[in-house]
């Protein structure tokens, strides 16, 4: 599932799935197996906002808000914590 690109001499790798099967894949997993610290809450963010896409049959602006909302929320921007 999911492809790797190198990039660079410094050894940068991109792990990409794309596939939402393979997504869905990689969700239960992480359900069944809690990170830790922040990347558990941005985990839930990226499943919440995936859920969203996939139940979401118009792809309308309202739902691309929504994405933007909760991407714009997370990582560094994240600021509610456990």
């Amino acid at each position: 599932m999911g492809k790797i690109f190198f990039k660079g001499k410094k050894g940068m790798a991109t792990f990409q799935v794309t596939k939402q099967e393979d997504i869905k894949k990689i969700i239960e997993i992480f359900s069944k197996a809690p990170l830790s610290s922040i990347k558990q809450l941005n985990f839930l963010a990226f499943k919440k906002a995936f859920e969203l896409y996939t139940n979401n049959k118009s792809k309308d602006l309202l739902l691309k808000q929504q994405m933007d909302n909760i991407r714009y929320n997370m990582n560094s921007n994240r600021t509610d914590y456990f």
